[in-house]
């Protein structure tokens, strides 16, 4: 995983000098060269939320004695003091330090004497910091330094001279240590880093606004060999700067975690064209036309990233129908992360060939395939499959909060299995049959006949398919060759609500509702209720065409069924019951539309 990051940084040139890091960047006090103080220039607002290189020491700076430069934050460039009104011990120590590498910088950067006449007048000191508390910028936001309208930081001689402080740096650490080890990532001989640079970019998956760090063993239970710290993981800074530029990279370029509780990110080992990357849109969305209102596109950036998404959609709509493409030869692979504690979280990684992704994709589609009562099918976004997966309310609220939380074990499984076309995890099935039972006990809507929900069942049918115990394979619409004793039990069961609604349109809480769960884990027990009321119901139908339509499915669907029927049910029969009695119910409303007449069934 180490080594395709790296390769990614160096192929995108992402690789981060040592000792930089991209900051969010608040405001520059812009001083002339020789040293007065002209305005602040705000860099970083909330409509531009760009970040900026700047220098920085790492672990160094979270000590009591040490900080940033020449880029910092305003309460220790200009020692502020707490709410209470009192200055802490650390930030008079920062503040010093801060300003006594200044004062080391000026000796070979002209340009950081501005910075030094500021900080010896009394005067001109105070007028800065009441400028920029005038500009509302707060104690805890950076700032830094422009001469005359230039960065500090970016001027040439500053690089040099901080590349000589790095190096004296390093050549002191080497002194201390003669401990060179081989760097996982590079396999160069180096000298270990003790703790590795945070990476930004996770808040919104449980990641720190500080960063996260990706190899960290603080504990001696992580340790080894008595090594200490990161050197249980021997990565060199070089290497580990280009990693944290391709991880960084890569999480802005991601879209928001639609896979519950992780951030995916996604990349392939030799470019690829936008339209070919399936990996796009990890929703593995068909767009519609009438998604997009061009009237109210205003950022041509987002407008040429849906029209990215379409062509992309138009290979994926080949893969659904079956159609070949032309899959060129390519490695693609995908990392899912998470924050904990101030630690990245490796929930998944993933990669394989291009030709390999486009036929799972394709797999995956024809798993979830099924039929409605128009014996038409279009996949909906993962997204809509999760929440059939979420615990049930009376009012789902904040759904996609939820799923982070209740979904996150199991999303990168799901993910998993549809990349890799391997079994789905258990816990859909249970949790999409509790879903679908849940959604068939609510009566808000009389006159609608209830099946199933679809996009539910579509996910039992997928489970299922994968299941290598199931002997009965699941089709995309009703099958009378499945001898599946629990699917032809659903399927009579759909019948049979049928029927009672058909007799008695207007009945408050009908068969679907007060047997569905009973029938379908129990059926022993509950069928031969069932058919009793069957028959009372059909005697009150006036219509003998309807009554024969509704003999001749009972009579074809029980010849299937044994003598004795099981008295209690596997999770496979549960969800091979609730397939057939949607099958059922599409296809009963299917027979009526022709005859003209109309039901509302989903």
């Amino acid at each position: 995983m180490l080594a395709e990051l790296y390769d990614y940084a160096i192929k995108q040139n992402l690789a981060i000098e040592p000792g930089w890091s991209e900051k969010n960047i608040r405001a520059y006090i812009n001083l002339s060269k020789e040293g007065e103080f002209l305005n602040v220039l705000l860099y970083q607002t909330k409509e531009n939320k760009k970040k900026k290189l700047a220098p920085d020491i790492g672990s160094e700076a979270l000590g009591s004695t040490k900080c940033n430069f020449p880029v910092e934050k305003f309460g220790i460039i200009f020692c502020l003091p707490e709410k209470n009104g009192e200055i802490k011990k650390t930030t008079e120590n920062k503040h010093s330090f801060f300003w006594n590498k200044i004062e080391e910088i000026s000796e070979s950067v002209d340009e950081a004497t501005a910075c030094l006449n500021i900080f010896n007048d009394k005067e001109k000191f105070e007028q800065v910091k009441n400028e920029l508390e005038q500009n509302k910028i707060k104690s805890g936001d950076i700032i830094g330094f422009t001469i005359d309208g230039k960065f500090l930081e970016d001027l040439e001689n500053f690089k040099i001279w901080y590349r000589g402080f790095k190096a004296e740096k390093s050549i002191s650490k080497e002194q201390d240590s003669d401990n060179s080890m081989i760097c996982f990532i590079t396999g160069e001989s180096v000298t270990p880093m003790n703790t590795t640079p945070k990476i930004a970019g996770l808040q919104s998956v449980g990641g720190h606004s500080s960063g996260d760090a990706l190899i960290s063993c603080d504990k001696s239970a992580f340790a080894s060999y008595g090594l200490e710290k990161a050197q249980n993981a021997c990565v060199s800074e070089e290497a580990m700067s280009a990693i944290k530029g391709a991880i960084e990279d890569l999480i802005k370029n991601a879209k928001y975690p639609n896979i519950p509780g992780c951030k995916m990110l996604h990349w392939y080992k030799e470019s690829i064209s936008k339209e070919l990357d399936l990996l796009n849109s990890l929703d593995f969305d068909l767009f519609e036309e009438d998604e997009y209102d061009e009237e109210t596109e205003k950022i041509a950036e987002e407008k040429e990233k849906k029209e990215d998404l379409k062509k992309a959609s138009e290979i994926i709509k080949n893969l659904m129908e079956g159609k070949d493409i032309s899959a060129p030869e390519n490695i693609y692979y995908i990392l899912a992360l998470a924050g904990a504690g101030g630690r990245m979280v490796v929930k998944s990684w993933i990669y394989g060939r291009y030709e390999e992704l486009c036929n799972n994709i394709q797999k995956w589609y024809e798993d979830l395939k099924l039929l409605d009562s128009s014996k038409s099918w279009k996949p909906k976004k993962l997204s809509n499959y999760f929440y059939r997966l979420l615990k049930p309310q009376s009012v789902q609220k904040n759904p996609f909060d939820r799923m982070n939380k209740e979904l996150s074990k199991i999303s990168t499984e799901i993910l998993y299995a549809i990349i890799k076309n391997t079994p789905l995890p258990d816990t859909v099935a249970t949790k999409a049959l509790v879903y679908i039972n849940s959604e068939l006990l609510k009566s808000d809507d009389k006159k609608r006949i209830k099946s199933p929900d679809r996009i539910a069942c579509s996910l039992l049918k997928a489970w299922l398919l994968r299941k290598k115990e199931v002997k009965n394979k699941m089709a995309s619409d009703l099958d009378k060759n499945n001898d599946s004793v629990s699917y032809n039990l659903g399927r009579l069961f759909a019948v049979y609500s049928n029927i009672q609604s058909t007799a008695n349109p207007n009945v408050n809480t009908g068969v679907t509702e007060k047997f569905f769960r009973s029938a379908s884990t129990t059926p022993a027990f509950v069928f031969g209720k069932l058919s009793q009321l069957a028959v009372h119901h059909l005697s009150k139908i006036e219509n003998e065409g309807t009554k024969i339509f509704y003999k001749k499915m009972l009579s074809e669907i029980s010849e299937k069924l044994p003598s004795s029927l099981p008295k209690r049910c596997t999770l496979i029969e549960q969800s091979e019951f609730a397939i057939g009695c949607y099958h059922q119910y599409a296809t009963i409303f299917r027979k009526k539309e022709d005859k003209g007449e109309k039901e509302n069934v989903d």
